[in-house]
Formats: structure tokens, sequence, C-alpha cells
């Protein structure tokens, strides 16, 4: 499993900046690993920006929050780092990384970004309820992947043994199984 640099990277329009400075204010609180611009100012300073970016959306970032916004589709920045985290959405499969605000009622389609990905709306003045469901969706990712390490790690009792009537169902069933696969 990769260690990321951030748990989620924030992107969003400036007209939207003080919505994902309370988010990240909140997430740090909660000590999550976040990427907000503002933060890393040194560490972008002089950098080729549009290769930084590409590593944060697309490489260093477990999950990417986009807060979209009226402001959000005509920006420059904001669309490159879109384009980052959709390149990365597509090599993974779907499994989810982007994880789209549409902040104050927006609703208009994104130019490449699939309108099948789940997202929460929320107004600019409750920033908490993004806050809310990052933690929630990652605790979870958590609980996950630990159930996943613990069991390739070892079966919860050994190796598996079936007797008496549960042996007999599975080889009942598995015969079902078989009989449907061949028809």
């Amino acid at each position: 499993m990769k260690i990321y640099q951030y748990d989620v990277a924030l992107s969003f329009a400036g007209e939207d900046r003080g919505f994902a400075k309370d988010i990240c204010v909140a997430l740090k609180r909660e000590g999550i690993k976040v990427f907000y611009d503002e933060d890393e100012d040194v560490n972008l300073w002089g950098k080729d920006l549009p290769t930084k970016l590409k590593e944060v959306y697309h490489d260093d970032s477990q999950y990417c929050i986009i807060i979209l916004s009226d402001s959000y589709v005509n920006k420059k920045w904001p669309r490159l780092e879109l384009q980052h985290a959709i390149k990365r959405l597509v090599e993974q499969k779907g499994e989810d990384y982007i994880l789209p605000v549409h902040l104050d009622g927006f609703s208009d389609e994104v130019s490449g970004m699939p309108d099948t990905i789940g997202y929460i709306s929320a107004e600019s003045i409750n920033p908490r309820k993004v806050v809310n469901k990052f933690l929630q969706k990652i605790r979870e990712r958590k609980q996950k992947d630990k159930q996943i390490r613990e069991f390739k790690v070892a079966p919860p009792h050994g190796p598996l043994r079936l007797t008496g009537d549960t042996l007999k169902r599975v080889k009942e069933l598995s015969k079902v199984t078989s009989l449907h696969s061949h028809s």
C-alpha cells in the first residue's frame, strides 16, 4: 500500500479561498495532512508549477477534494489541478480519489469530469459539513485497509477447516455452482 505525502489535496478557485481555508484548518486540527497552496508557498516558490501540481494532484495525495463553483470552471490553475486528478482517477480505474463538493448550489457540468462521480453539496457558510464527511470517509477507508491487512497476514482462526453439516453444504453449493457455470 502506497504511503502518501498528503491525506488530501484541496483544489479550488481563489474566490472560494475562505471556504477552502476553513476546511484546511479543521482537517489539520484532526491530524489530517492537507495540501493547501498557501501553506506550501515556500515549497512552491521557484518551482515549475505545472510539474509540482502534477506531483500533488496525481501522485502525492490519497484524496482530492475539488470545490466546484462558478468561479472554478473558468480558472487556469484549478483546471490544471483537475486534469491531473482526472488522469489519476482513470489510472485507478474509478477507485474513489476525486471528492467533488458543489458549492452554493453549483450545478453546471465540468468539462472533462465524469458526471457519474458522486458529490456532496455545501453552502459556503458550512465548511464543517465537508470536514465531517471527509473524516467519515477516511475513517471507513482506514478500517477497511486494516481489515484487508489483517486478513492477508492470517485468517482470523488459522486455516479454514470445514466439518459435518457445513462441509456437506459447501459441497452441495459447489455442485450447484459448477452446474450453472457449464450451462
